[in-house]
């Protein structure tokens, strides 16, 4: 999954520098992608549309 992301990341940085378009400028050198790939950075990432009173009465399943 990192890869793909990463590869899709390049891919459209590419694209945009052909086409002039604006590109980010952490992006138009070396960069390094740091992945937080956790349930916190989950709900973090979506903690503008999930409340906690949204997500704490759902069933867990082990």
């Amino acid at each position: 999954m990192k890869e793909n992301i990463a590869e899709a990341i390049a891919f459209h940085v590419e694209g945009s520098l052909k086409d002039n378009d604006p590109v980010p400028d952490v992006f138009k050198g070396e960069y390094e992608l740091e992945f937080k790939l956790s349930v916190e950075a989950l709900l973090n990432t979506y903690s503008d549309i999930l409340t906690k009173t949204a997500y704490t009465g759902l069933p867990i399943s082990m």
